[in-house]
């Protein structure tokens, strides 16, 4: 059953990767203003494109290996996600240093 349900939470996180980084449309990230930030919005739709299909990966990585290991995946699992959003973080900051210069 958390197979399934891994699977159907990534589909969205997939969706959600192709819409900010092929097409994008950098709104639909949290807290972004595209008025206000003064860098390449391209990078930023790339940052957080990647970050999406990252999490996406990882719950499809997390559904097939539940199978096998059990419910012990979700710890990396976890430190998947607050990596990728970090990782995100990190490149918003040095896109928008980049712009300000």
């Amino acid at each position: 059953m958390d197979t399934v349900v891994y699977l159907i939470i990534s589909l969205p996180f997939l969706g959600l990767g192709y819409l900010i980084w092929q097409k994008g449309f950098v709104g639909l990230l949290a807290g972004f203003n595209e008025e206000t930030f003064q860098g390449d919005v391209r990078k930023v739709a790339k940052a957080g494109g990647q970050t999406a299909y990252t999490i996406a990966a990882g719950l499809i990585i997390c559904s097939i290996l539940t199978l096998f290991i059990g419910d012990y995946t979700v710890i990396p699992l976890a430190v998947l996600i607050i990596g990728a959003v970090l990782r995100m973080n990190i490149q918003m900051k040095r896109i928008e240093r980049e712009g300000i210069k």
